[in-house]
Formats: structure tokens, sequence, C-alpha cells
């Protein structure tokens, strides 16, 4: 039975092979021309039409739709629908295709309504109007399907108002609405170069067309500027349309909707707010009526949030770094996460620290809750699922709370023992007393009070970068400090650490692994040639630096011996030895390889191997320190390796040094420069020479002379290859970071030239060009080849290099305000984890670490893909990531 099934099924496969090969080997008609009486008033319908002789179609049938009078005549005044059905001829190896098909009726076009599902047939209609002359009554209506509906809107200018109105290409059956629009307008209410704006507007069918009652399907199309819109259709008559457009930049200006300026940036940036805020009665109602909430008091955690007092830019509490609360509250509270920036709490000696019911037991809640004293409860508590950073300091009273946090139990103060004070793990407050008058104290600050602590317990496992004892890596997890479960202080002691997992039920524990992300191309990672002719390297841990196969091998015999101690050397398991066991991870080796590292090609990376150019490796002499860097400048053709020559340790002549700094350009701008005039100097007629002069980027030693044989000073390329970026600069949308000088750091810095100082500076402050050690920047030293080849490589990233500021909610909000604070984390970071540090909107961050240089061969950056923008953690100032849609660059755009 089974084999007459399968013989069945066999059979049944080859038939549909069969139909499926007759189907491919058909011809597709597309195109109709048909010719029949065109109706007129009095006329019968036509019952044939007919297809000229040469085509592949015949006419199968003709029908008509609409009003006739009693004889079957065509009545004046009515529309009429044609449908016509044609079919393909008998022997003819054809099928009809309805998309891109199109038809004629009497040389008028006509529409391919349907067609069969053997696609031998098909169904072609078109309307026909018989004129009514005038004064006659319209004796009915016919319904049509509208199938597009043509739209123009005046596209988004920069510098130009919002226009309100569209126009229609066929204005007899539709209207629309106004006009509204969304996205990020300027101060005057124009559109914005470079940024995204929807127009949204109302589409509705008339209803008074006198010969035809138009009606909206789901099929129907509108198009707007003639690219088909977002519709929501509301019923068969009326839709709404959403069209999304980008402004164009003009030529010369940068794209703004990704890019702050200094002066934006500065005016968001949290440590240019408030520095300190009193919550006293008059303060509160001026917030109460102006910004929050009409005729009620709002707690604390509303008023710090920014939300409520966007329009003023003057109250954006949410980055307030010390507050006093002197108010009645009523029943509200505040949140611990109120304020990102929050450094001090002072607590007015009439306002009740924590939340309790009438009996006095504390209410389980996170967080700091403030309410009113009802003349029976004086008692503090505090709870907190955030505070992030650091630890933060709340002042209270010591005639309100003489006994510190022992006055947070229910039990009496003298059952209670120190060890069952009450106090969250993880919570980074740190209580402090003050005695009199609490505006006195609070001038004068943290010295007008004591910390509060019945004794040192280093108990408290608080997660925090101020915490960390050491970072992981690829053999240990992060591990952190204790700190004192009654007041905070972090014990420091390197032989008193927790791991997260001690104590916590934690989500994702850190696994000790090798992170294969680094690409370094290093002989010992060479991996072999792929499919292609390229050279594969293995990708190499983070952390260690290892490749995978050099871990793969380096299972030794007495690694053996501990994992197979219970078979080793047994009876009846001779056969488990270590070159046994060596053969096995052989074969599972060979497999990996195969799928994990030789995948890749240039076009794409592998999961721990990356491909390059065979063709564009150097064979020359490099130092140990310069090799990576100079094979990825020339895997990105920055060298003329005749003119270079072998030895890149040599010091780097003019000549040899413009041929970098012009192929630089030239791959940033995407073109080739132009050059100068052949005969320009005397001494060389180079190529590059006559470009970079061209381009500014250098000048001769003399009228006639560019000594082309003459070497360089460290200072003189920082100047070169700060003209050759400001030429990019002022050629492209490229824009770079502002920045700060840091020569000042180096003990050499006044034997710079004094032509050289802003070069230096700029190329420094970038990282372009480092110092010869952590005190000298060596200015007049001798530039060698590769040193060059270096800082040009380095340079192609100049302008993803610097600060980024975290504003996503002022870059969606039309307003331009903030809207609250995010409290987001980074994430575990390249080369090391940043321990839980949050950021929140308007925190700044430095990026030096833009790309990852293998996918730079075909033109993609892994960061930028990633979504995650590297950056210095500034706690601990090791490298980190954040989430690149979070963050703007800081540009000088002038």
């Amino acid at each position: 039975m089974k084999i007459r099934v399968l013989s069945m099924l066999l059979c049944i496969c080859m038939l549909a092979g069969m139909i499926s090969v007759t189907t491919n080997a058909a011809t597709a008609v597309t195109k109709f021309t048909i010719t029949m009486d065109k109706p007129s008033i009095g006329g019968m319908p036509a019952d044939t039409a007919s297809v000229p002789e040469t085509e592949s179609t015949y006419v199968k049938d003709v029908s008509w739709k609409g009003k006739f009078d009693s004889r079957g005549r065509f009545v004046k005044g009515q529309a009429y629908i044609v449908s016509i059905t044609v079919g393909i001829k008998d022997g003819q190896d054809k099928y009809i295709q309805k998309s891109g098909s199109s038809a004629t009726i009497n040389g008028e076009k006509a529409t391919v309504s349907s067609v069969s599902a053997d696609k031998k047939e098909a169904v072609i209609t078109k309307m026909y109007s018989v004129l009514s002359v005038d004064g006659a009554a319209i004796l009915e209506k016919l319904d049509v399907d509208v199938n597009l509906i043509s739209i123009t809107v005046p596209s988004p200018v920069a510098g130009q108002l919002p226009s309100k109105t569209a126009t229609l290409q066929d204005n007899a059956k539709t209207v629309v609405s106004n006009i509204e629009w969304r996205g990020r307008l300027s101060h005057d209410g124009t559109f914005i170069a470079g940024t995204e704006y929807t127009a949204i507007f109302k589409v509705v069918i008339k209803s008074e067309h006198k010969d035809v009652s138009y009606t909206l399907t789901d099929q129907s199309k509108i198009t707007v500027n003639g690219e088909q819109s977002k519709v929501r259709k509301e019923n068969n008559r009326e839709a709404y349309v959403t069209h999304t457009f980008k402004t164009p930049i003009p030529e010369g200006q940068i794209d703004m909707s990704y890019v702050l300026t200094k002066e934006q940036a500065d005016h968001y940036f949290v440590d240019n707010h408030n520095d300190e805020v009193i919550f006293n009665q008059e303060f509160v109602d001026y917030l109460s009526e102006n910004f929050a909430f009409k005729n009620e008091t709002a707690p604390v955690d509303i008023f710090l949030s920014s939300y409520y007092n966007r329009a003023d830019p003057e109250y954006q509490l949410g980055y307030v770094k010390r507050i006093l609360i002197d108010y009645d509250i009523g029943d509200g509270g505040g949140f611990a996460e109120w304020c990102h920036e929050m450094e001090e709490v002072w607590i007015a000696p009439d306002v009740a620290f924590g939340m309790v019911d009438e009996s006095g037991k504390y209410l389980a809640r996170d967080g700091v809750f403030l309410s009113a004293l009802d003349g029976r409860v004086r008692k503090s508590y505090y709870g907190s699922g955030g505070a992030n950073v650091g630890t933060f300091k709340v002042f209270v009273s010591k005639d309100v709370c003489p006994d510190g946090w022992y006055s947070i139990h229910t039990k009496a103060d003298k059952e209670i023992d120190t060890d069952e004070v009450r106090n969250y793990s993880g919570v980074t407050f740190q209580l402090y007393l003050y005695e009199g008058d609490v505006y006195e104290a609070f001038k004068k600050g943290e010295s007008a009070a004591e910390l509060w602590c019945p004794g040192h317990k280093f108990i408290n496992p608080i997660i925090t970068p101020d915490r960390v004892a050491e970072y992981r890596d690829c053999q240990h997890p992060t591990t952190y400090y204790y700190s004192c479960k009654f007041c905070n202080t972090c014990e420091y002691n390197p032989k008193h650490t927790f791991k997260e997992a001690d104590h916590y039920d934690v989500y994702s524990i850190e696994k000790m692994e090798h992170v294969y992300g680094d690409r370094v191309l290093s002989d010992k990672n060479f991996a072999g040639i792929n499919s292609k002719g390229e050279k594969v390297y293995f990708k190499q841990c983070i952390y260690c630096g290892i490749n995978p196969k050099d871990d793969f091998f380096s299972y030794s015999e007495e690694d053996f011996k501990k994992e197979f101690a219970e078979y080793y050397g047994k009876p009846g398991y001779e056969y488990v030895t270590y070159e046994w066991h060596m053969e096995r991870l052989k074969k599972s080796w060979d497999s990996y390889f195969d799928k994990m590292v030789m995948v890749a090609t240039t076009e794409a990376a592998a999961p721990d191997g990356f491909a390059v150019y065979s063709d564009r490796e150097t064979t020359a002499k490099l130092s140990s320190w310069a090799t990576d860097e100079v094979r990825w400048a020339t895997q990105l053709q920055l060298t003329d390796k005749a003119l270079l020559g072998s030895d890149y340790t040599k010091g780097c002549t003019r000549e040899q040094f413009v041929s970098v700094a012009v192929k630089m350009v030239e791959r940033m701008l995407g073109k080739e420069l132009e050059a100068a005039s052949a005969g320009t100097f005397t001494d060389t007629d180079s190529i590059y020479v006559r470009k970079a002069v061209k381009a500014g980027i250098t000048n001769g030693t003399s009228p006639t002379t560019f000594s082309p044989k003459d070497t360089l000073t460290r200072a003189q390329m920082a100047t070169f290859l700060y003209r050759a970026l400001q030429y990019v600069r002022n050629n492209s949308d490229v824009r770079y970071t502002v920045y700060d000088s840091a020569l000042a750091n180096y003990t050499d810095s006044k034997q710079i030239p004094d032509w050289a100082v802003k070069s230096m500076e700029f190329m420094n402050a970038l990282g372009l060009i480092k110092g010869t050690s952590d005190t000298t920047i060596a200015p007049n030293n001798t530039c060698t080849i590769e040193q060059a080849l270096i800082v040009a490589y380095r340079s192609l990233d100049a302008d993803d290099i610097g600060w980024y500021q975290s504003l996503n909610e002022f870059h969606n909000n039309p307003g331009g305000y903030l809207g609250g604070t995010t409290n987001k984390f980074f994430s575990v970071g390249i080369g090391g984890t940043a321990a839980y540090t949050s950021y929140t909107n308007a925190d700044r961050y430095w990026s030096n670490k833009p790309h990852t240089p293998a996918n730079l061969l075909d033109g993609k950056d892994v960061w930028r893909e990633s979504n995650a923008l590297p950056v210095i953690e500034p706690f601990t100032g090791i490298q980190s990531a954040v989430p690149l849609e979070d963050f703007m660059p800081i540009k000088d755009v002038d």
C-alpha cells in the first residue's frame, strides 16, 4: 500500500513539474485594443466588439450597466459602464497578465478589471456618459469605484512657511481639507533644512456630482506629488492621508536635524541649570498657577519633572542638584528618581519624611515619600529603586529624627537592635542630621550637619560605578566594594568585595568567556583565504587579545585529565586518551572554522572572522606598535606603495605626505581633487603636490620650489592634515566637534611653532595626534611614514569623534523643551562594562572610538549599524556604549 501511495505522489509531482514548465514557457499578453459602437442618446447598446486579427485574443462577451429606457436604449444624462470579456484564442501558448497591462476601447483608455484564475480570460471596463441637453433631468446616478486620486502638495523648503492648501488633479470628484504639518519648525515657524515633516489632511468625495456616485474602496490609491501615500479610510466617501517629506539641505550646509550647535547644547546642558531650588509655599504657589496644576498643590516629584515646566527654561527643575522642601504637600510624595543630578535633599522640621498610616505603620513603597505632619508621627523612612550613581545626601532635623534611622521601626526605640535597622540593599543615600534653622543650614551646606551612623557595618551591596573594585574581563566578573548598611559609606577594602550574583537575583549574570570583537590585522590572527581570494583574519578577544584558534588549541593534557578524571586510566575506557579527545576537537574545530570564520567576505563579516583585500596588503617594514593601523590604512587605499617605499619607519618626506593627505581627502569626499597646472614648481611635478596646492593643503617652500624630499616634523604633519580636514569641511556637510585645548598638559607645548598651535590643538583634542608620552607631544620630532599613515587613517572619522548630548526628547519635540528625565543605563561597553551608570536628557559624553575598521571596506560603520555609540563613561573613564538614537553630536557649524 505504501509503495502505491508513493508512486501516486511521484506521478503528481511529475505532473506538477510539467505544468510548471508549460506555464513558464508561455508568453504574457498585456495589451488589448478593442473597437465597438459608441453609445449615443436613443441608441441601442452594442452587443459585439472586435480586436485586431493580429492579436492573440478574441471578444467573448459584451455587457452594459446603467439606466435604459423601456426599449433598452441609451438615455440622455446617464452614465454607463461597458464590460468586455476577452479570451486567449485556441492553440495560443499565451496567458493574460494583469500587472502592467493596458487596454483601449475605441482608442480611449480602459481598465483591465479582472483576470480569471487560469489567466485565459480578462474583463475590460470603461465608463461612458451620454450627454444631456441643458435643463434635462438626471434619471439615476451610477455607482463607480474611485481607483486613484492624485494630489499635489507644495514640498517643504527650508526658510518657508508651511502651506495650508493642496491641489487636486481632478477636482470634479473630491475636495481636500487644510493641511496639518507635524515636525520641528524654526523659531519663526518656517521649515528647517534636513528635517522630516508629515502632512496630514482629509480627502472627501463630492456628493453632488450629477452623473455618478463615486465610492472609496480599500483598493483606492491616493498619491501625493506622484508618490503613494498612507491612507486611513473613514467610510466610503472620506479618508485621512499622511505623507512624509524631508526638506533638502542647501549645498554647503549640514543636516541640522541630527546636530546640535554649541549654543543649543549649552542651553540644555545639565551643568548650566539651577544648582538649587527652595520649595517654600510662595515658590510652589507660583509653579502651581503657571506650570503645573491649577488650584491644586502638587507633590515634589511633579514640580521636579521638567515636563510641566518646559514653557519656562529658567525652571527646568529636573536638573537641580540641591533642594530644600518646606511646604504643606498634603498626601503627595516624591520619588528618588525625581532628578538624576540630585546631590542634596533638605527637609524642613515641619515636613514629615515618610509615608505612614494613622497607627504609625510605614507603607511598603519604594522612593522618598513626603507627607504633612499630623502632630502625632515624627519618623523618617527612605527606600529607592533609583539613585544609580554615587551617593546623595538627605538632611533631616535632629529635633525630628534625633536617633537617626532607629525611629523608622514600629518597635520602641529601646528594643531596636542596630543590625535590624531597615535599609534596602542598593540604596545609595546618606542621612545627615542638622540643628537649628533649616535655611541657615542649607546655606552652609554639608558642614552644618553630621553624618548619622551608629557604627559601620560593611554588608550593604551597592552596585554603582564609584564602588567598582575590578571590572570584568574574560576570566573574572565585575566586583564591587561593600558599603555600610547604615550610612552607605563605601569600605574600599580590596579584600572585602562581592559579585552581583552574590546578593541579587539578576536576570543576566556576567558570563566569563572570550568576547571576539576586535579586528586586528596581525600575523597571529591570519586564518586563510576565502573562496573569493580575500584574506580572512580571526577576530580577537576584546579583553585578552586571544583569537578563537589559539584558545581552542590551548587545551592541554592537564585540562583533559581534569575534565575526564572519572574515565582516564579506568578499565574499559582505555580509548579515552588525550590524543583521542584532540582528534574529536579537531573535527569540531573544522566545522566551526568553516561556519563561523571562513564565510567572512569584504562585504560582510562572519561571527568570528573578517576579510580584507589580498592585493592591498603591505610588505613594508613597520614598527610592531604601528602594524594594525598602518595595515588598515593600506586597506583603505591611503598609500601609493611605489612612492612610500619599503620602509615605513623612515622619516616622511613632504611629497610622500601630501600623497597620503590627498588620498584621505578624496576618500572622505568620494571624488578626485582638481590639480594645479603643470609646472607650478621647478623641483617636482607630482600630481599629489599639485592637488594639495590647489586645495590649500600645502604651499611651496618658495614661489617656485616645493622641496619634495625634505622630511616633515610632527607639527608640520598636524598642520597639513588640519588643512586637509578643513578642506573637507568647506566642501561637504562634514562638521567637527567643539573642543577645548589640552596642549597645556604637555611640558613641551611651548615648543610648538605659532603657525602650528591651532592645528596641534585640534588634532590632539580629537585624539588624532597623541603625546609621545603622558607629558610630551614632541612637535619638532621627525614624522615617520607610519605615523603619517596612522594619523590620516584616524582622521577619516574626525567628524564622528567628539561630544554627544542626550537630547532625544528635545529632538522629537516641536516645542523645543525637554520632557522629563529618561534615567537609562549604559550597556556593556566596548572593552569593559559601565556598572549601571545611568544617563538622562542633556547629559554629555565624549566619543573617541567611532568605528570598527573592518566594515569600512564597504562603507559601513559597525557602531552605526549596531545602534551603539561608544563613549567614555565619566565616573570611571572606561570605554562604554549607549544607544545612538538618544544622542546628538555637538558641532561647530559656523
